[in-house]
């Protein structure tokens, strides 16, 4: 059970870092 929770976490971590790299990327773009 803690294996599923702990790639659980990961895989979110994950997704909130690539979201943020994908909205600093849209404003850099939307800004020049």
């Amino acid at each position: 059970m803690s294996e599923l929770r702990s790639e659980v976490v990961l895989r979110q971590r994950a997704e909130n870092v690539w979201s943020v790299l994908v909205w600093g990327l849209w404003r850099e773009q939307k800004q020049i």
